[in-house]
């Protein structure tokens, strides 16, 4: 199952600049930077959303869907 039919754009954000944007994005491609995650099952959704809200989380949650 395919969920996305062409890559994702991001098209804001709620601190800094769109230059401030580039410059991460910059960073990141130059691997100065790493994104900080945790990957959980999708049948696990409602006890993720429970962890995010009681701030219990310390990472972006990325769910597999397969």
């Amino acid at each position: 199952m395919v969920l996305l039919a062409r890559a994702p754009k991001v098209l804001g954000s709620i601190v800094g600049t769109r230059i401030d944007l580039q410059e991460v994005f910059e960073l990141h491609a130059a691997g100065k930077t790493h994104v900080v995650y945790e990957r959980r099952q999708l049948e696990g959704v409602n006890s993720a959303i429970h962890e995010v809200a009681t701030g219990q989380v310390k990472a972006r949650l990325v769910f597999d869907l397969q």
